[in-house]
Parts: structure tokens; C-alpha cells; sequence
């Protein structure tokens, strides 16, 4: 074939494994390791690093192309230390577990990670998710939910000190579109991050970043001065901060020092890039990136190393002892501003003096609260900017090399000085293409000055023309002026959360937004904007029942209701309406609450959840006791104490009321298990329900007595599982499998059939059965009468039921006709091994004019 005349990688001479094993090798386990259709992540070159997808693969003699989509690249044979990394997003699943133990961290499995699926702890990746910050000796207890790629994790345990985390995929060339990107950081994985939606880094009333009249771009001061700008160094009144220890390339628990020798643990914050060992304005060697800082127990600062790649093939750098200075990057956007001037200058701005705010964008939709920009003087001030009327503005942008992976970008914004007007777009800026004056408008690439960072100049006549007619209030649907957007700072929490009709909602809060001080509200129900999964205004809860004693445990949806759970009560609130103002509360359950989340689980008929007064279904419409007239709440079922007590079952010995239930859909029942804390005595105990016959069975044998496991959850097959604890240190994670298994004491037991008139006698002559078991069951058949519970029952009759692997047909006949009237069958069988029961009939005659009371 001949050489593809679209832009290319070419692997010389790769046909042969020999020369390389990317393209073919000698195990049929691993040829062809870069597909059609895979992103390459390609770092450590001199000029061609980048985000690319494979359209195509061309083998010419012994070369292999890959003709690659993405940015354009320039031919290149040697330099740097390339690296290539092969990225399969689509197809991926993911599995998240606690740790748990003091602080535990959250580890994910992946399947592209899998090498080798026989062998234990492969595929997994150890504090993938860290949102324990602190170890108090207090366990760790996590909760999680999943929206459009991405999960948050929250430890619910309020006395532990954490971080509510955001684990999402992430695909972003950052200044992709620059004239040099050799230094840029490239994402295409999953990454953590805080789930706060932090502004630009400010101190005081300004932000870090400031705003300057010099448009050229090699000054240094447009980029940082007076230790304010797009990056800082860390330092404290002593000196610079540096390492205090030796790192080398793969050590990521760092701890700073200043020159006094004196331990710094306190200015690490999760979230943050930094550089260390490389000056202001110098080309840096490596990114890392802050997953876990100290805490108050005074551990080392956990970083990412390596962040956003190799870069020119210097990076993971080798840290030394002392190592300084340490830089924190990418704190916000420095921008330019002058009217413009020429013959082409002219616009609609009114003569006056403007002030100046920005933002950052989150995830392409979620904007941060704005910050004032001052002017960068070591006796900082706002700036301002007196504009001459009738002309446009120049404004330009300068940032910082590197920014946190989540920042898709940001925006300026302008006012009249020291008035309450709205704030008025003035520049859209986007982390990859570039900067533009309005949301319509083209966007003006980056370009990049060696050292100092990225930044867009425009001409001297101006690229504002004239104010837009967005501003922070339209754009986002809330004023500049709210509290706080997002929750997620250290030691916030909520309880539980669900998504509803594209909206995150979230209970019994706990925020120090609202005052600066930790605050917890047990009764509050608060949601995000539409699309906007970690947008959560202060005006955005609803107070449902404030003060009516208990806190929200848990909350499920169905049917735009959401199902809102307290300890001794439930909430319905129908949400169905795009407006906030039209919600209301349909009913209230009460009696019928939970104390734990996993009590409650989602099934294709509606919302299930396990108290200790019943097993209720909310179907969208009502709400069904799916015990009522089966299992007895207080008193034995059968009559036989084998079979536990339902409030007796859910309470548990020591009255946790844990009970924990789930959803099986290819048997289409429900799973219950008794205490999966193992916090009563006989926890192997559960219970069975099938949707498909209405009908209850009782375990013994679900889980091992004294199994510590983790909550119910749904593979990607939509398989029920669960986690066991095998060892301190192994977890096993199984299935549950709707396949009969040989087992012994299994009994069945029917209602009390009556007929459809229980006052009438009837006469019982046989009941013939239609089964398959695997062995032999001597006389299994035994009845009770007239509703009453006996301590034993009574055989109906002696018959042996024989092995067979097709149904068959048995018919006991009693020895003399069994006068009743209702009757109660139990099947007991004696010997281990499946039993399949298809039907039951029974044959009976009515006596007529004769009635139980008279009999």
C-alpha cells in the first residue's frame, strides 16, 4: 500500500516484533496494541505533543502508519523521549470500593487496566479517590452517585475529616490550539478532584491574577510580580518553602520546610498544580498535582506526579532534598486592558471608569462565583480603567502554563467602578481554542511565550467593540452576588443523593457556606441546576417537614417523586415540574422509615425499602406493604420459630434496624439480608421476594454469620453483587446467581387457603403436585387447618417423591377425607438437594349448609 498522505505516525519497521511490539509480537495475546478508533496521548517530543485519535492503520513493506486526527502536526524524527499512551474511554467499567479502616482512600478498577483477570489486585488502582484528608482513628463511609461520566464520592462519617471528591473522565489538550504546546499538559483519563467549584485564588477582596495596560507579551510583569499573577511562590515570613526530603522520580508524598528547618504541611491545597525546582519565567520539568494535603493529623501532601504528561520527555523530574523554589500555577487570568486606537478603533463604549472581575469554568458548564481583579502593586488596589468613550477596548489574556485539569476555561467580566451594575461579559476563555469578546464570536488562538505562559494580544484597535448583552446573571441563571454555588469544602458533607430530572439533589447537609462555620441542616433537601450536577445555590433547598423531629437518611427517585427518608418516616415530593416553585410534598408516610441508606434500593416497579413494619413499594402512584397478609410482623409466619419475626428480622439483636436490600432482575426478586455491619446476632438471615409470584422464602444461608460486606450494587451486566471481606487485607466480590442449590431444611409454606369462603367446611381429598428434584423426599407433604399455627404439622400423607430431572406428577391422598375450613400446606423436605415446584391443585368438595362454627 502506498504511504497515507494524511498526517501520519510512522512506526519503522514495525511489522517485525523484533523492532517493535506495538504493532505485531510474538503472543497472540498482545499484537496490535493501538486500534482504529483508539486517543493516543502523545508527550515527551519536542513539537508534536497531543491529544490524537487513529482513523486509520497502513502497512507499506515493513512500516506501519497511523494516520492520525487531531491538531496539525510538523514532520519529526528524533528528540526528546516520546511516549505514547493508548486511551479506550468507550467500552470502559469501572468498579469503586472503600477502603475503608482510618482514612481509607477509594480504589477503582478499571478493565483497560486488566492484564490479567485470574490474578488477585490486578486492574486496580490504590486511592484512585482519596476524600479522607486526616486520620482520627474513625472509619471511613462512603457514598457515591454517577452522572455523565463522572462520580462523587462523600464520606458520611461526621466526626472523620474529608473532602467531598469529583472523579471524572477528562479529555483536554490544554493551549491545544497554540503555536507551541511542547509543554502544555494533555489529559485523557480519570482523574479526582474537589468537588468545589472554587473561584480564581484570591486574598482579601482581589484575585491573584491582575490586571495590567502593557500588551507585550515577553514582559514579565503582565505574568507575575510582587508575588501575585497566574503563579506564586510558596513561602511564608521565614523564606521560600522547598522539599524537605528527597523525592526522586516516584515518591508523591511531599512535605515542605522553610530555610529555618521548620516543618510547612499547611499550604498544600487538594487541587492545585505546582512546579518545584523551577523558577518564575522558566520552562518547568515537571506538573504535579495535590490529590490529599496534610490534614490536621500532620501527614505528608499526597500529588499526583507526571501531571498531564512527560512533557518534553523531563517529566517525572528528580526531586531533591531542598529542592526550590515550589510554585503553585495557574491561579487565574491575567488580562491587558487600554482603549483602542487607530482608524478602525471606534465603538459603543460610554465614556466612564470600569472595574473588573473573572472566573473560572468547570467541565465546559459550570462557572465559578466572580473575583475582583486588582492591579498586581505590592500595595494592591482594584484596578480600573478610565475609558475615553466612542472607542472599543483592547483587552488581552495572559495565563499560566498549566492549569487544574478540570478548569475548561473562564471569563472576564466588567462594570462601572464602585457601582452595584451587573456584570457584563467582556472576554469567553477557552483553555484549548483560545479567547473571544462574545459567545458568538470566533475565537482567537493562543500563543505561547517560552517560560512565562500562554497569552492572546489583540490589534491596537480593539477587539471589544462594544458592550455585550450577557452578563454573570443571564449566563448562569443566578446573581454574582449568592453565597456559595457548590458544596465540597473540608468537613462538608451530605447523607445521601440522587439524580431526578437532571438535577442532583442532595440531604441533610451539612455546610459552612452560609455563615463560615460548619453548619448542619438534618431537615434540608437541597438540588443543583439543571445540567449542572455540582452547582448548589443557598437558595436552592427545600425545608419539607422542618422541626417534625429526625434527619434525612437516605432519598431515592421514581416517576419525578422523590422518595425522602427519615428515621421514622417518609417524604414524597413530586418534582415534576421544570420549576422549582411548583414541587410540593404528596404524602408522608410515617412508621415506615429507615435508619440506613442501603435499606431502601430502585426496582423496574418502583422504589422498594425494608422497615421494621413492613417491605413498601412506591409504585409512583401508592404505596403497598409487600408483607401484608404474608409474613407476620410480630409473630412467627409459620408458626415455627425457624422462620424470625419480620420486625424482629429487620431490628436486628441490638436494634440497628440495618437491614439491607436489593434489586436481582434476571429473577426479578428482591434480596434482604439482616445486618451487613454485622451488628446482630444469626446476620446470615434473609429474606426473598419474587415479583413474578408474590410469594416470600426465608434463608439462612444468603451470607456467612458474622460477614462484614459492602452495600448492594449492579455490575455492568446488571448482575446483583456484593463485597465480602475475606482477609484484613482481600476482598472478594460476588453475585448473587437465581439458580437452584442443593441444600437441606427447606420448607415451603402456602397461605391459608380457604377457597374463597372461609365460614364453609369442605372436605380435602388429595393434593397433587407438579415437581422435579434432584433426590428422593420422603413424605414432604403436611398440613394445618382452619388458620391455626401448631407446633408441628401434620403429614398428609406417606408418599416418597423420586428423583427426576423432568416435572412430574405426584398425587398424596389423604388416608381419610381432612374436614376444614381453610388449609394451610407446608413442604418439608427431608433430604438435601433442588426442589422445583410448577403447581399445587388440590381436590376438595364444599358441604353445603354446614359452616366451620357448626362443624
Amino acid at each position: 500500500m502506498a504511504v497515507p498522505k494524511k498526517q501520519y505516525m510512522k512506526l519503522t519497521g514495525g511489522t517485525s516484533h523484533s523492532n517493535s511490539t506495538i504493532y505485531t509480537s510474538d503472543s497472540s495475546d498482545t499484537q496490535s496494541k493501538i486500534k482504529i478508533g483508539d486517543t493516543l496521548k502523545i508527550s515527551g517530543t519536542p513539537s508534536n505533543n497531543g491529544i490524537f485519535s487513529v482513523s486509520s492503520i497502513v502497512v507499506d513493506g515493513s512500516d506501519v502508519y497511523y494516520v492520525l486526527k487531531g491538531r496539525q502536526i510538523t514532520t519529526e524524527t528524533s528528540g526528546g523521549t516520546p511516549q505514547i499512551e493508548v486511551v479506550r474511554p468507550t467500552g470502559d467499567k469501572l468498579c469503586a470500593l472503600a477502603a475503608g479502616g482510618e482514612g481509607g482512600g477509594i480504589k477503582v478498577w478499571s478493565t483497560n487496566d486488566t492484564t490479567d483477570p485470574t490474578s488477585r489486585n490486578n486492574g486496580w488502582t490504590t486511592d484512585a479517590i482519596q476524600p479522607s484528608i486526616g486520620v482520627k482513628g474513625l472509619p471511613a463511609k462512603y457514598i457515591y452517585f454517577f452522572i455523565d461520566n463522572a462520580l462523587r464520592s462523600c464520606n458520611i462519617n461526621p466526626q472523620a475529616e474529608a473532602l467531598i471528591k469529583w472523579f471524572g473522565f477528562i479529555q483536554r489538550d490544554q493551549f491545544g490550539n497554540a503555536d507551541d504546546n511542547s509543554i502544555t499538559a494533555k489529559f485523557s483519563e480519570w482523574q479526582e478532584h474537589p468537588n468545589t467549584l472554587s473561584p480564581p485564588k484570591s486574598t482579601g477582596e482581589y484575585s491573584y491574577a491582575y490586571a495590567t495596560t502593557n500588551f507585550t507579551a515577553s514582559t514579565a510583569t503582565n505574568y507575575y510580580q510582587n508575588n501575585r499573577g497566574v503563579a506564586i511562590v510558596k513561602k511564608n515570613s521565614t523564606s521560600d518553602l522547598r522539599l524537605n526530603h528527597t523525592a526522586g522520580t516516584v515518591v508523591n508524598a511531599l512535605k515542605f520546610e522553610d530555610t529555618g528547618g521548620t516543618e510547612i504541611l499547611d499550604q498544600s491545597t487538594v487541587g492545585e498544580v505546582i512546579t518545584i525546582a523551577t523558577a518564575l519565567g522558566a520552562v518547568p520539568n515537571e506538573y504535579l498535582f495535590c490529590t490529599k494535603p496534610a490534614g490536621s493529623n500532620g501527614t505528608a501532601n499526597a500529588y499526583q506526579r507526571s501531571y498531564g504528561g512527560v512533557l518534553i520527555g523531563t517529566a517525572p523530574d528528580s526531586l531533591q532534598d531542598q529542592d526550590t523554589p515550589i510554585l503553585e500555577r495557574g491561579l487565574g487570568w491575567n488580562i491587558a486592558v487600554a482603549d483602542g486606537s487607530g482608524s478602525n478603533s471606534d465603538g459603543d463604549w460610554l465614556a466612564d471608569t470600569y472595574e473588573f472581575y473573572q472566573t473560572f469554568i468547570y467541565d465546559g458548564n459550570q462557572e465559578s462565583l466572580p473575583v475582583q481583579m486588582g492591579n498586581g502593586a505590592a500595595s494592591i488596589a482594584t484596578f480600573e480603567h478610565t475609558a475615553s468613550g466612542g472607542k472599543s477596548l483592547r483587552v488581552g489574556v495572559y495565563a499560566d502554563v498549566v492549569y487544574s485539569g478540570r478548569i475548561s476555561g473562564g471569563r472576564i467580566y466588567i462594570r462601572r467602578a464602585k457601582s452595584d451594575d451587573e456584570l457584563t461579559l467582556l472576554l469567553d476563555i477557552d483553555i484549548v481554542q483560545g479567547v473571544r469578546s462574545s459567545l458568538t464570536g470566533d475565537f482567537s488562538t493562543w500563543s505561547y511565550q517560552a517560560g512565562k505562559g500562554f497569552y492572546f494580544t489583540p490589534d491596537s484597535a480593539g477587539n471589544c467593540k462594544e458592550p455585550n448583552i450577557d452578563t454573570y446573571t443571564t449566563i448562569n441563571g443566578f446573581s454574582s452576588q449568592t453565597k456559595f454555588i457548590s458544596i465540597g469544602k473540608t468537613n462538608e458533607l451530605y447523607k445521601d443523593a440522587v439524580v431526578a430530572n437532571r438535577r442532583a439533589f442532595i440531604v441533610n447537609v451539612r455546610t459552612s457556606g452560609y455563615t463560615g462555620e460548619l453548619e448542619t441542616f438534618g431537615d434540608r433537601l437541597m438540588f443543583s441546576e439543571i445540567n449542572r450536577f455540582d452547582t448548589f445555590l443557598e437558595s436552592n433547598f427545600i425545608d419539607v417537614s422542618k422541626g417534625d423531629y429526625g434527619e434525612y437518611v437516605a432519598i431515592k427517585t421514581f416517576a419525578d417523586r422523590l422518595i425522602a427518608y427519615k428515621h421514622n418516616l417518609v417524604h414524597i415530593i413530586n418534582v415534576a415540574s421544570p420549576n422549582p416553585a411548583n414541587w410540593y410534598l404528596e404524602d408522608t408516610l410515617r412508621y415506615g422509615g429507615i435508619n440506613f441508606k442501603y435499606s431502601a434500593t430502585n426496582t423496574k416497579y418502583g422504589v422498594v425499602w425494608v422497615s421494621d413494619t413492613g417491605c413498601y413499594l412506591y409504585d409512583g402512584n401508592q404505596v403497598t406493604n409487600l408483607i401484608e397478609k404474608k409474613l407476620g410482623v410480630n409473630e412467627e409466619t409459620s408458626g415455627e420459630s425457624a422462620i424470625i419475626k419480620w420486625a424482629d428480622f429487620v431490628n436486628g439483636s441490638a436494634n440497628i434496624k440495618d437491614a439491607m436490600i436489593g434489586y436481582e432482575s434476571m429473577s426479578n426478586s428482591l434480596i434482604i439480608v439482616r445486618s451487613p455491619s454485622d451488628s446482630s446476632t444469626t446476620s446470615n438471615e434473609g429474606y426473598i421476594f419474587d415479583f413474578n409470584t408474590g410469594g416470600w422464602s426465608h434463608s439462612s444461608s444468603l451470607i456467612g454469620d458474622s460477614n462484614v460486606i459492602s452495600n448492594f450494587f449492579h455490575d455492568w451486566n446488571n448482575n446483583l453483587c456484593v463485597a465480602f471481606n475475606t482477609t484484613e487485607d482481600e476482598t472478594d466480590i460476588k453475585k448473587y446467581l437465581p439458580v437452584p442449590l442443593a441444600t437441606t431444611a427447606q420448607e415451603l409454606v402456602t397461605r391459608d387457603i380457604d377457597f374463597g369462603d372461609p365460614s364453609t367446611v369442605k372436605k380435602i381429598y388429595a393434593v397433587t403436585l407438579t415437581y422435579k428434584s434432584s433426590a428422593s423426599q420422603a413424605n414432604p407433604l403436611k398440613y394445618a387447618v382452619n388458620g391455626k399455627r401448631p407446633a408441628s404439622y401434620t403429614s398428609f400423607a406417606t408418599k416418597t417423591l423420586g428423583s427426576t430431572t423432568d416435572y412430574d406428577v405426584a398425587t398424596f391422598t389423604a388416608s381419610s377425607p381432612i374436614s376444614c375450613g381453610s388449609i394451610q400446606l407446608k413442604i418439608e423436605l427431608p433430604s438435601e438437594g433442588t426442589f422445583e415446584i410448577n403447581e399445587i391443585s388440590i381436590e376438595y368438595r364444599v358441604i353445603r349448609n354446614k359452616t366451620v362454627a357448626d362443624g
